[in-house]
């Protein structure tokens, strides 16, 4: 759940499009 917070925040402080893109790795090494 913390891995989630983290994305969330990135995603609050990034433009959005490159998180996302990032996103599906954070959650994979969060795995």
């Amino acid at each position: 759940m913390i891995g989630e917070m983290t994305v969330e925040t990135a995603v609050q402080s990034l433009d959005g499009e490159e998180v996302e893109e990032s996103i599906p790795v954070e959650l994979e090494l969060v795995k």
